[in-house]
């Protein structure tokens, strides 16, 4: 799956005491992988680094509050805000991994995680760019219909084709398009 991310670090560490060890785990929230597309319950992990030592019960991961949204100048979006957690460990590494029971129908996520430790708190923001859901997968699902054929008309577009021709609503129509351009691609010059 084509999925493009980019994490901003906005590097708060609030602690009373900042220790050698406590900006060590300021590295330890790593890059996040997208697993899901647009129109997809979220589904998407952040790679836990250098967390050696610590179990489940010594570290906490949180969805940042509405004030940390606000000083961030970041709308907190409700689809966000249910987002869950699962913090799963393995030695020195784990990974936080992120769900929604609900479609992501927003084409960007922007999020600020909140992990705690004993004595210290870290925030960091992530940017995250949904691509539409996996072509090939997608495409599979579109039911085959050989009797479904369909002239172009002068004028006519492929959003308009796709729609006119998806087997039902069922099918969404970015899907019912990629199928199209799939199954006709000597119809379209340059993939266009």
């Amino acid at each position: 799956m084509l999925a493009r991310f980019k994490a901003l670090n906005i590097g708060i560490i609030m602690a009373s005491g900042l220790a050698f060890s406590q900006l060590t785990f300021a590295q330890a929230l790593g890059e996040i992988i997208l697993e899901s597309g647009l129109y997809q319950p979220l589904d998407a992990s952040i790679e836990l680094l250098d967390v050696a030592g610590l179990d489940e019960n010594q570290l906490s991961i949180s969805m940042g509050t509405e004030e940390d949204f606000a000083r961030a100048n970041i709308e907190l979006s409700p689809l966000v805000a249910q987002v869950q957690f699962e913090v799963v460990l393995n030695g020195d590494t784990g990974k936080i991994h992120l769900t929604t029971s609900s479609p992501v129908e927003e084409l960007f996520l922007y999020f600020i995680i909140n992990a705690t430790l004993p004595n210290s708190k870290l925030l960091r923001e992530y940017t995250v760019l949904l691509d539409l859901p996996d072509a090939a997968s997608e495409v599979a699902n579109v039911p085959a219909d050989s009797s479904n054929q369909y002239t172009v008309n002068s004028g006519d577009n492929l959003f308009q084709i796709a729609m006119t021709t998806r087997p039902t609503t069922e099918v969404g129509i970015e899907q019912m398009m990629l199928a199209i351009v799939r199954t006709n691609e000597d119809a379209f010059v340059n993939n266009n």
